[in-house]
């Protein structure tokens, strides 16, 4: 027979108590912690409930994205985003700590949005500091994964309060890659005298003369070559739509220049072990991913930034407890944007060029700033 409770403490369920440092709920020798002390009785009341959730049944918030991995708009992801979504997944993860094990269709707005405020992450300098960025990024995944269980009608509208926290602005990013500082990154390259080093010089060239993602010039076979130019379907696009006749109007043929055709033959000169149809490739012939190829690209960025004497490398600073982004911050995907910039004066030309469908996001790649003609004196009445 349990102990008998005490009078500030008989709204507590059954087999929960008040512990040193926190509300418990102890049963056959097991104790989980509910909530801190200074809790107010409806969270602790409510962590019980999802605690209880979670052994009686299997509809927590873990169980739904494990059912979530298994649907076809799961694997209609590309394969980056995918793995993001399976490592915010883990039970580590600052998402599953917090709600996890909540019934999933008991979840609270003001959770959410007080998860949104709190998140933090350790900064390189070891300080913890907000993650409001990765915030947004965790709600998105839960966006996407109770919009399926919506559909599937795992969950009803009406549970689904994900939607109803703001999702907030990300900063656009407006860094345009100067000329001097193309110039250096590609004399760095060039310099290392290896297959990396010239494959990278490559690559740049060929993502900022013809506008592409870098996944989809690691993408790039012999397949694509024809004879007036480089047959190209935009992997990020293709994903998206999957039928015949939308990736027909989504393919590009990138004509040849000069710069384009000296980068895709020195490309294909390098001499492997093992013959490949890929034209960014190792030494072994094998096609490079997208983290091996940026780890490549940030030895070469450190170097030319010791040559031009500008920290390229840094996201941010840390100043006074506050993070400050570093204006000269540099990605691969910065050449893309580098070539919408410097493609034509006008947006048709330039959405022509990128194939992006939409005309805003055509406006954020162009990053030059726009001259504007000024008023001269004016002309005196006579």
């Amino acid at each position: 027979m349990p102990k008998k409770k005490k009078k500030e403490d008989e709204w507590l369920p059954l087999h929960c108590r008040r512990g040193r440092s926190a509300f418990e709920y102890v049963k056959n020798k097991k104790t989980v912690r509910l909530a801190a002390l200074d809790a107010p009785k409806w969270e602790v009341l409510e962590a019980y409930r999802n605690y209880i959730d979670s052994l009686t049944t299997n509809a927590t918030v873990k169980s739904l994205i494990l059912e979530y991995f298994k649907s076809h708009e799961f694997n209609d992801l590309g394969q980056h985003k995918q793995k993001q979504y399976r490592y915010k997944a883990q039970d580590s993860h600052p998402l599953m700590v917090a709600f996890g094990k909540h019934h999933h269709s008991r979840l609270q707005a003001r959770d959410l949005k007080r998860y949104r405020q709190n998140r933090k992450k350790t900064h390189k300098s070891g300080v913890l500091v907000s993650a409001d960025g990765a915030a947004r990024d965790d709600l998105k995944f839960l966006r996407a994964v109770y919009k399926w269980a919506v559909e599937e009608s795992i969950v009803s509208d009406e549970h689904n309060v994900v939607p109803l926290v703001k999702k907030g602005t990300d900063n656009e990013r407006d860094r345009y890659i100067e000329d001097y500082e193309f110039d250096a990154l590609i004399k760095c390259a060039h310099d290392s005298y290896n297959n990396t080093g010239i494959m990278l010089e490559c690559a740049l060239t060929i993502a900022y003369r013809c506008g592409m993602r870098m996944q989809d010039v690691l993408n790039l076979t012999r397949n694509n070559l024809t004879e007036d130019g480089i047959l190209v379907t935009q992997l990020k696009i293709k994903n998206r739509r999957k039928d015949v006749v939308a990736n027909r109007h989504n393919t590009q043929l990138k004509l040849w220049t000069k710069e384009v055709r000296a980068a895709v033959d020195t490309a294909l000169s390098m001499r492997n072990k093992i013959e490949s149809a890929y034209i960014i490739r190792n030494s072994l012939g094998q096609p490079y991913t997208v983290n091996g190829f940026r780890s490549n690209f940030n030895r070469v960025r450190k170097r030319a930034s010791q040559l031009l004497n500008v920290d390229l490398c840094s996201v941010d600073y840390l100043v006074d407890g506050k993070i400050v982004p570093n204006p000269n911050h540099l990605t691969m995907h910065d050449f893309k944007a580098k070539g919408v910039s410097d493609f034509g004066n006008d947006l048709a030309s330039k959405q022509a060029f990128s194939a992006h469908k939409d005309p805003r996001m055509v406006r954020r790649y162009d990053r030059r700033i726009t001259k504007s003609p000024t008023l001269g004196a004016p002309e005196k009445a006579k």
